[in-house]
């Protein structure tokens, strides 16, 4: 008897599912040994491998029928041959015993082989790829780094490990082998997405931050854009919050360069693209260019930084497929909390008396009251925040879903992706869909030609109620009235109407039966690209593109009427109305690249020659009608011809440009880069349309020098660099430099007639807004990488801003922009990353950045004021940073009659608790003559902190992110403190100036009257923040188990993002990232997912 322990062993660290837990069909008793083989093959997941060459694949043997595990099969079989049979992983090898087939024998022909794998400073290497030579049959190193494998007598193994160099060791009679891998300095010096093109990271000169796609993925985000919110140095994500599908976003790169469009360049794939609905799923790398000598290569769009995303593409080998997706419940964030209404009662009681106006609620009525709300007869005051039954704010559900293909030959790959996406609104009636796919495809049609091929396609459809707005403006609409004019209206009443106050307002009704505004976006690009290498080192290519927009936006605004049945108060709206409009934007894109490299020794040369050009053109068509049978009926040809309008627009803009790089590398240690770009735009006159933007660095890895071998051990590596370099802003207004005609319409002879006039004048002299650039930094690692660190301080200048400088009336004519500004940025940047760890690994970033913004000239103008003197009011002034808070300093409130008197007040009648506001000036008024800088609206500081932990299989991310600096004024309902029919915060419960409370943080409030509330430093508030963005928990399911189940992989994950935040805006229950103002925006939300990662 032949004993299948000894010759069927199972490698018990391969975790494949055992040979006796394996079934197969056998529908006959008598069988060829090669077609049991085939059938074994057939139905399950093993390979059979010969040996030797001493199997008879004719020779019979009779099996019994019926389901039969392959531990039975394989047994038979070797009680009639003899043949042995060894499984290893999903591997059997077939065998000859020696000897007759009746005498057991030990398989001598595999040895087990165990070992450690360590690096060169002897550390364990876990994760390390140990395979047999020819078989594809290893294992992986465990957390310590030891392995063990089953190997055929004379075999050789081979050890890898990404970073690393591979070993090839042949045991042959160890039984115990240490393994030490050296690091691959090929491996090592990776490389790094730049303008048209690629770069070894250590030859780099510029200043740029990497971040890669799997960090990207790990956020289960909407929009793209907050994927890099906390994770790139000198790169300012504000999240403002937003309806879904259109997220108030904004991304700045080394603060604001420019009093107009401050958006960076973002290049996808090569192509210029909009960067909100990316799929972070599809990105493999996103490289954020900051400094002018990495961004000048792009010349008159670079001024505010470039973004470049390298989206995944197809590798060669078998297909694979994947699964990422994840489903979500959202929350809002921040619930403002309303004063209890016994207070806010006397509040209003005090209010209305200190204004000497009679007091509207009795004790009576207020005790009455409070015992009987809130109920339909007794509505609260604005119930919509709460999280009860009153509340409008739902959760609400979110889900995204990935599926991609990839794989492919030595001469083909390519790589397709879906992707669904939906998300609805935490108020009524606001929704996204996304739907997309995308498709990159790679040929080497020969050694010197390939070719490229990539499609991607997107279509959402949005959702909002229509508003009272011909265009839609039911976000603005339903959230200002949820805080303003809406008091005392009970939301919904069980009959279906809707409760109306003293304002007649409700925004619940906004929110419902205002009709809807739907908006479909379709975004198509395609682009080709042709690769040919001319002679070796010479490569020239060619890349075509399309990007095509078509936005449909369908606003129906529905004839409605609702009575409250309880007050009998009406509102209604008895004409319906349809507005319709069409944009298609359209635009072609040519690159063309002839890139030559040549080594002579230690000397590397890189040249770059190239020409673009972008052609835009833009058609936008609006219809409207009104006065339909009913609202269903939703045609626009349906509407009445009384009232009707048309109107469309054209217009179309063009780019061309050459640009040139040299780089030089002498033996990896002195780095020189020269770039050069000569760009022509269409929206310049022709004697200005040109302009050349050039830029130089340098690099010197001082850890290369002789000098710096004692340090080596500690710091392995240091860099020197530094740049300085001009980029170009041409987003000025199309046609500005032209004379243009508008349509006037005038009466002659008692009939009207249309004419033309010339409103403004023009500007032949225009240009571009220019920026210059020094940048100098250092790249350094310690302890061989495990710690590395950037640094990098820059300073920036932006000349010939564009200024609407005034001119003499005598002209007649509106005055011209003209480029006259100069704005100054400079800071710094830090960068920190340390890994390590045994059996438990970690991943720690670190980034904080500080960014000092000033205006320096203005060309004897200004100062530039915006905003009312009640409201967030900013200022645009020679020496101050732009959009500085503007407004009186003040010195607490009054507390005697005595001190009013003697001291200048804003109005007359001033009393004990109202806001001292300083008379700067000391000329005895109180005026805007006395207003100050208050300080920064954006962010002076921004910082960063994630980290990743693994542990056996589970897997943890964190990530920090805040901001600091700057503060934010509140308007209307927040500051207002019952001065006008709002909203009333619980943070002023008892904390409001009275005789008997004159320590109160606020002063004294007036039915009215705004005195009190003027923009000051007393209504700016700190705007500093800290935020755990993003939690991730990830446990990765163990081979045993999804062994069974016929999957290369499973993960699954829970996650939360904007979990907790530590700010001062917490007191007001409001997210710090609001933008100042009366916060009618769609709120920010804390989004808790459930997902998985799937491999096939």
């Amino acid at each position: 008897m032949i004993f299948l322990s000894t010759l069927l062993a199972n490698d018990t660290n391969a975790q494949i599912k055992p040979i006796d837990e394996t079934f197969i069909h056998i529908e006959q008793s008598e069988w060829q040994i090669s077609n049991v083989i085939q059938l074994l093959e057939k139905q399950t997941e093993y390979k059979v491998v010969f040996a030797d060459d001493q199997l008879i694949a004719q020779t019979k043997v009779k099996l019994k029928q019926g389901n039969r595990s392959v531990y039975d099969i394989l047994y038979e079989i070797s009680t009639h041959t003899v043949l042995k049979f060894k499984q290893v992983n999903n591997t059997i090898y077939v065998g000859t015993l020696s000897g007759t087939k009746n005498i057991p024998n030990i398989d001598n022909s595999f040895a087990v082989v165990t070992g450690i794998v360590r690096d060169i400073n002897g550390l364990p290497i876990p994760g390390a790829t140990v395979v047999v030579e020819g078989i594809n049959t290893g294992t992986v190193t465990d957390l310590d780094g030891n392995f063990s494998l089953d190997v055929p007598t004379g075999k050789a193994i081979v050890i890898s490990f990404i970073g690393y160099e591979s070993q090839r060791i042949v045991p042959n009679n160890q039984g115990q082998i240490s393994v030490v891998l050296k690091e691959d300095q090929t491996s090592l010096d990776e490389v790094v997405v730049v303008g048209y093109g690629v770069q070894e990271k250590l030859s780099v000169t510029n200043s740029l931050a990497q971040v890669s796609g799997d960090k990207l993925e790990r956020r289960p985000v909407a929009d793209f854009q907050q994927s890099l919110q906390g994770l790139a140095p000198g790169v300012t994500v504000v999240d403002q919050g937003g309806r879904p599908g259109n997220n108030n976003i904004n991304i700045r790169i080394r603060g604001i360069t420019t009093l107009g469009n401050n958006n960076p360049l973002v290049i996808v794939d090569g192509i210029e693209q909009r960067i909100n609905d990316i799929n972070p799923n599809d990105i493999a790398s996103v490289t954020v260019l900051k400094d002018a000598s990495s961004s000048a290569i792009y010349g008159s769009r670079a001024a505010n930084g470039v973004i470049l995303v390298t989206t995944k593409r197809g590798k060669k080998g078998e297909i694979s497929v994947s699964y990422d997706g994840y489903f979500a419940l959202q929350e809002v964030t921040n619930r403002p909390e309303h004063m209890d209404l016994e207070n806010y009662f006397r509040l209003e009681n005090d209010a209305y008396a200190n204004a000497g106006r009679s007091i509207p609620y009795t004790d009576d009525f207020i005790q009455n009251y409070v015992a009987n709300a809130p109920s339909p007869e007794y509505p609260l005051p604005f119930p919509y925040w709460r999280k009860d039954d009153l509340g409008m704010l739902k959760t609400a559900p979110q889900q995204n879903h990935t599926l991609s293909v990839s794989g492919g030959s030595e001469n083909f790959t390519g790589r397709f992706s879906v992707r669904h996406q939906s998300i609805d609104g935490v108020a009524p009636n606001f929704s996204d869909k996304l739907n997309e796919f995308r498709m990159n495809l790679d040929l080497k049609a020969s050694e010197k030609i390939k070719f490229s091929g990539d499609l991607n396609y997107r279509t959402k459809e949005s959702h909002q109620p229509a508003g009272s707005s011909a265009s839609g403006n039911g976000e603005s609409l339903v959230f200002q009235y949820m805080l303003h004019a809406s008091k005392f209206s009970w939301p919904k009443y069980e009959t279906g109407e809707y409760g109306l106050g003293p304002q007649v307002n409700n925004p619940l009704l906004f929110a419902e039966l205002t009709g809807d505004s739907r908006t479909i976006d379709d975004y198509l690009t395609g682009s080709v690209k042709f690769d040919y290498e001319i002679l070796p080192g010479l490569n020239f290519s060619t890349q075509y593109a399309l990007r095509n927009t078509h936005i449909q936006i369908k606003t129906f605004s529905d004839r409605y009427s609702n009575e409250d049945p309880i007050n009998g108060r009406v509102t209604q709206r008895f004409v319906n109305t349809l507005t319709e409009s069409r944009r298609n934007i359209r635009e072609l894109t040519l690159n063309s690249l002839l890139t030559y490299t040549k080594d002579f020794g230690a000397h590397k040369f890189i040249g770059l020659l190239g020409y673009s050009t972008v052609e835009n053109q833009n058609n936008i068509i609006t219809g409207f009608r009104q006065e339909f049978y009913n609202n269903d009926v939703q045609s626009l040809s349906q509407g009445s011809n009384e009232n009707r309008d048309a109107t469309g627009v054209d217009a179309e803009w063009g780019l061309r440009s050459y640009f040139a790089r040299l780089n030089y590398n002498y033996n990896n240690r002195y780095f020189l880069e020269l770039n050069g770009r000569y760009d022509g735009s269409s929206r310049f006159n022709q004697d200005n349309r040109y302009s050349f933007f050039p830029s130089f660095s340098a690099g010197w890895r001082l850890s290369e020098e002789e000098f710096w071998a004692d340090w080596k051990g500690v710091v392995n590596e240091f860099k020197l660099r530094g740049s300085y370099g001009a980029t170009g802003n041409q987003a000025v207004g199309l046609y500005s430099f032209y004379e243009t005609l508008s349509a006037i319409n005038y009466s002659f002879n008692d009939s009207p007639v249309q004419g033309f006039s010339q409103s403004n004048l023009a500007n032949q002299n225009l240009t571009w807004e220019t920026t210059y650039q020094t940048n100098i930094g250092f790249d350094m690692a310690l302890l061989e990488d495990r710690v590395s660190m950037t640094f990098d301080y820059y300073n920036k200048t932006t000349d010939g801003i564009l200024l609407q400088l005034p001119i003499p009336a005598l002209i007649g004519l509106g005055a011209p922009v003209q480029n006259a500004g100069i704005i100054n940025n400079r800071g710094y940047e830090i960068g920190l990353n340390y890994r390590g760890g045994n059996k438990l690994t970690y991943d720690l970033g670190l980034n904080f950045s500080q960014n000092k913004n000033e205006v320096i000239d203005l060309v004897n103008s200004g100062p530039y004021i915006s905003g009312s003197t009640t409201a967030p009011r900013f200022i645009i002034q020679e020496g101050m940073p732009i959009n500085s808070h503007w407004g009186y300093i003040t010195d607490g409130v009054f507390q005697t009659q005595e001190e009013v008197d003697n001291y200048p007040t804003l109005r007359p009648n001033s009393a004990p608790g109202d806001v001292k506001y300083v008379d700067v000036n000391e000329d005895g008024i109180i005026n805007e003559n006395d207003h100050q800088n208050l300080g920064l609206s954006f962010p002076k500081f921004d910082f960063g902190l994630n980290g990743t932990l693994n542990y056996g299989n589970f897997d943890l991310f964190l990530q920090f992110q805040g901001a600091a600096g700057h503060k934010t004024r509140l308007d209307g309902a927040f500051q207002q403190i019952a001065t006008y029919e709002t909203f009333t915060h619980a943070i002023y419960t008892d904390n409001y100036w009275t005789p008997e409370n004159p320590n109160a943080e606020f002063p004294r409030p007036i039915k009215g009257d705004p005195r009190n509330f003027q923009t000051s430093d007393e209504q700016l508030i700190d705007a500093s923040y800290l935020r755990l963005k993003n939690v991730v928990l990830g446990y990765t399911l163990p081979a045993s188990v999804i062994e069974k189940i016929s999957v290369g992989s499973i993960r699954v994950f829970l996650g939360a993002t904007n979990l907790l935040t530590f700010s001062e805006l917490n007191r007001w229950d409001l997210d710090p990232e609001i933008p100042s103002g009366r916060g009618q925006y769609y709120p920010q939300v804390s989004m808790y997912s459930l997902g998985a990662n799937i491999r096939f």
